[in-house]
């Protein structure tokens, strides 16, 4: 058993169990805006050239990768 698993059932044995559901939903929460944040930042950065070649990533990416 790895420590964080640990700390769960003993929280959710003295009743902190939805306490800890919602700090754990929270640190996702945040991950989740963080990489966001940063595809957002790497579409931006591709835009550019996605103009420039009239081709998205995506489709970039099938014809690279054999797919059409």
């Amino acid at each position: 058993m790895n420590v964080l698993h640990g700390r769960l059932e003993a929280l959710e044995k003295v009743g902190a169990g939805a306490l800890a559901d919602q700090a754990l939903l929270k640190l996702v929460r945040l991950h989740l805006q963080k990489y966001e944040k940063y595809l957002a930042e790497v579409q931006k950065e591709l835009e550019p050239f996605e103009q420039q070649f009239g081709l998205s990533s995506e489709e970039y990416y099938q014809r690279f990768m054999g797919e059409k």
